[in-house]
């Protein structure tokens, strides 16, 4: 399973689908797309209701004809990876940003394949000490990163 997070790479801009899906469909495509990472297979990764919330929220634009096109797409896969870890007003700022949603999303690309390659070089743990040597300095450096993270979040919010 680590290996597989390291190894995961996000999909690209031009293999979201062009067409316009449906929620089943979107829903679907992100649970294949998110698969080799989830923690548990009956994991879903963004249910329809969390969806529509975003969309009542604001986060993604809403659906043409009940439809989700690939800027749509390419924002729930950020909002995916970035849920867990900030508030989405956060990512909401985030977000809005950038207004060429994939200019933001190559972006998001660019970091989340170069935060892998750094944890890569870190992974062969195999003592019960080691483990727990580095689970701490993940969540330790995670937590500080974090809170960083939303203080420049904040700047940015100001910026607008």
């Amino acid at each position: 399973m680590k290996e597989k997070i390291i190894e995961f790479k996000l999909v690209e801009k031009e293999n979201i689908p062009r067409i316009p899906l449906y929620m089943d469909q979107v829903t679907g495509y992100l649970d294949e797309v998110f698969g080799p990472i989830k923690r548990h297979q009956e994991e879903k990764t963004l249910t329809k209701t969390m969806i529509n919330n975003y969309v009542k929220a604001g986060l993604i634009g809403n659906p043409q004809k009940k439809k989700y096109d690939q800027e749509q797409i390419m924002q729930l896969i950020m909002i995916y990876l970035l849920k867990n870890t900030v508030q989405i007003q956060e990512i909401d700022t985030i977000l809005k940003s950038e207004t060429n949603k994939s200019v933001l999303y190559n972006h998001f690309r660019k970091h989340f394949e170069a935060a892998s390659a750094r944890l890569s070089s870190d992974i062969n743990k195999n003592s019960k000490s080691e483990k727990m040597d580095q689970i701490l300095s993940l969540l330790i450096s995670s937590s500080i990163q974090k809170k960083y993270a939303e203080q420049l979040i904040d700047e940015l919010g100001d910026e607008k």
